[in-house]
């Protein structure tokens, strides 16, 4: 049978129309409170930077912020209220979709096509990452679907929740339909795991090891440590739980999945060991698949030559960048990503999971962060 795992990031959240990129919160981080102290006050000031765009280039950033510094209380101090922040301005996001006032058929529909129908939903010259698996002799069918969110929302956790009927007529049992044809037979949804926790709980924020504190006197200080290196943070988490984080559990779907899917998950250095169990996963098995779903800006509905042939030019730039920083920070060889880049897919600007959830309007529902 082949699992196919979902990975998805903020990308998904966006998708959704959701205000939850890195600009967005800042912008409401960033105003001056009254019970600002001064040193938070200059951490503002920091964050302000234009390069910093994405979530991993915060995260990167609050690395290098320290390098200076000789207080680490000071550092840690500015780093709990971005995250408790944080926390509260992603909890308000999410209250702005209307659950009672949605499509239930709608949903379920749009799930469908964009994880058991998918193969349906994606361009042409990215079919056969789906084709192989019916073709195959040994691989007949689909088995379990994973989820593996990168995000700390719980937006998907309740879709896949709103309707058991779904889940219980397409992924119980075998089907047979008549869309993608008889070869489908999908076991169940097997893992939807939160790898960095959610607004709920906790939420593993910060860098991805050692190496990117940049103040040699932090990497020391293990409250530091256990608190933005999240390897180490979440090492902490498990021995509060009684059971298995998330983020172990990611790590054995990964393994056992024949294709795995990144959705609106942008591949940065704040996240790097994960893309190195995914290089390591292509390059043990050979018969795995890797599709990367990205998204880029640009005019897709003229048709016209010389839209087309400019278009054509940026899609293969934005290719040749996804594929340069995957290899990079999954940390392959030559011989080693010329093994696997042939099972490297990706496709650009697709619908899927485009839900339509009726958004609030924000101002009902944004606090003060």
């Amino acid at each position: 049978m082949a699992n196919i795992t979902f990975i998805l990031g903020n990308g998904f959240d966006l998708n959704l129309g959701l205000k939850t990129r890195y600009t967005d919160f800042y912008e409401e981080y960033v105003k001056t409170k009254p019970t600002d102290t001064e040193t938070i006050k200059e951490f503002k000031e920091y964050i302000l930077k234009p390069n910093l765009e994405k979530w991993g280039d915060f995260e990167k950033a609050y690395g290098e912020f320290g390098q200076s510094m000789t207080n680490n209380g000071v550092y840690k101090v500015c780093f709990l209220d971005f995250v408790n922040k944080l926390r509260r301005y992603l909890k308000h996001q999410q209250e702005r979709i209307n659950w009672s006032e949605i499509d239930i058929t709608k949903l379920e529909n749009i799930l469908w096509d964009s994880t058991v129908n998918i193969e349906n939903n994606i361009h042409f010259k990215n079919k056969r990452v789906f084709s192989d698996i019916k073709n195959n002799s040994s691989e007949k069918s689909y088995g379990k679907i994973n989820f593996i969110q990168f995000n700390y929302t719980n937006v998907f956790d309740k879709i896949l929740a709103s309707y058991p009927s779904l889940m219980q007529e397409y992924f119980n049992m075998t089907l047979q339909h008549e869309d993608i044809g008889s070869f489908l037979d999908v076991d169940k949804i097997g893992l939807n795991l939160h790898i960095h926790g959610d607004v709920d709980g906790y939420m593993a924020v910060g860098v991805d090891n050692l190496g990117q504190i940049l103040n040699t006197q932090f990497q020391f200080d293990h409250e530091i440590t256990n608190m933005m290196v999240k390897p180490e943070y979440l090492d902490v988490v498990q021995d509060e739980l009684l059971n298995e984080i998330d983020s172990e559990k990611a790590i054995k779907a990964i393994s056992e999945s024949s294709v795995i899917i990144l959705f609106g998950k942008s591949i940065g250095e704040t996240d790097k060991r994960w893309w190195g169990y995914i290089g390591e996963w292509l390059n043990k098995y050979s018969n795995t698949k890797l599709l990367i779903i990205d998204k880029i800006p640009f005019d897709d509905d003229k048709t016209d030559h010389q839209t087309q042939v400019i278009n054509h030019s940026i899609k293969k730039k934005r290719e040749k960048e996804i594929l340069e920083n995957f290899k990079y920070l999954s940390e392959l060889s030559d011989a080693q990503y010329d093994y696997c880049k042939d099972r490297i897919f990706i496709d650009l600007n697709t619908d899927l999971f485009k839900f339509d959830l009726g958004l609030k309007d924000e101002t009902k529902t944004l606090q003060p962060a």
